[in-house]
């Protein structure tokens, strides 16, 4: 009880806090199908039901004023979360993602059963605001980060194409990290990169680095947080200064599994599978990963004696993919 009250004040105060242009707001629940009680709680727990299926006032996303007007360019997401992406009259991107699940991974041949009505019963141990809640605690130890902001899609004509999947929907919207073309990127950037050219520049030049007090920290946050689903998809880099030995800075994405809490005896399985994954991410730091590139000696040392890698990201089948 303790923790519905906190949780769900804390979801009024952030929902009043956001500073978003809207016509109009609307009042409902981010997934009132996870309620439960009784047996079915024994089974697969508590976890956040109660924030998932209490109704609450969100502003509604004024698509022709905010940012200067946004028009929807692209589908983005992975195997879970389905999101959209925005562009804006300045060139900035923003990403606005479902806030529940439009699918749940569920093996070849068990689709429609009742081990799907398992797994997606479990999308209720991940706390619907969890982003929200991260980003003030990002921005306390010193990292960059998004601040995404909980919206209702309006069901505007603006959305074309992409009005039937997502007008009306919860979501987050966060700005797309990335650099303009003619002004200073994502946080006064000079650029903004994706792992994977990340990875290019470390294996073309020695003279690029990662800022690896900066990559321990955002690791070791993302332990503090719980935050078990990092791959190299859930980073952009940025770096601050055009030297070409200015270290590149992280900047963590995708924070839907903060605070993820399982039950039940379900739950206890899957907590189980999620202790097992990680034992097996760190015994596999051998393999190259860029904290192995060329990251000062005690910085790397650092980085190996802690286990902090750039990967350790979520059981397969999981949103694996960038852009979402």
């Amino acid at each position: 009880m303790k923790r519905l009250t906190l949780g769900v004040g804390a979801l009024v105060i952030l929902f009043q806090a956001a500073p978003i242009a809207a016509q109009d707001s609307v009042t409902l629940a981010a997934g009132a199908r996870y309620q439960a009680a009784g047996l079915r709680r024994f089974l697969l727990g508590h976890t956040y039901r109660e924030l998932w299926a209490t109704p609450i006032t969100v502003p509604v996303l004024d698509l022709r004023r905010f940012a200067g007007g946004l028009t929807p360019t692209k589908l983005g997401g992975g195997n879970q979360t389905k999101s959209l992406r925005f562009l804006a009259p300045d060139g900035s991107e923003y990403v606005f993602r479902l806030v529940d699940k439009d699918k749940v991974p569920v093996p070849p041949g068990f689709e429609g059963t009742v081990v799907e009505g398992i797994a997606r019963d479990q999308v209720s141990a991940n706390h619907p605001a969890a982003a929200i809640v991260a980003a003030p605690l990002l921005k306390a130890a010193g990292l960059l980060h998004v601040s995404p902001m909980l919206t209702v899609m309006p069901d505007d004509s603006l959305l074309g194409e992409f009005r039937k999947e997502f007008a009306g929907r919860l979501g987050m919207l966060e700005v797309f990290p990335s650099k303009l073309d003619d002004a200073p990127g994502f946080a006064g950037a000079v650029d903004v990169i994706d792992s994977d050219a990340l990875r290019a520049l470390l294996d073309k030049d020695s003279r690029t680095q990662i800022d690896a007090r900066a990559f321990l920290t955002a690791r070791l946050m993302d332990a503090f947080l719980n935050d078990w689903d990092r791959h190299p998809g859930n980073w952009k880099w940025a770096r601050m200064r055009s030297a070409p030995d200015s270290p590149w800075l992280p900047i963590g994405r995708d924070r839907d599994k903060v605070f993820i809490s399982y039950g039940g005896l379900v739950g206890l399985r899957q907590a189980l599978s999620q202790a097992d994954h990680v034992s097996e991410q760190l015994s596999q730091r051998r393999r190259p990963h860029l904290e192995q590139h060329r990251l000062r000696p005690a910085a790397a040392r650092r980085a190996r004696e802690t286990g902090v890698g750039l990967g350790g990201g979520g059981p397969a089948g999981q949103d694996h993919r960038s852009g979402h």
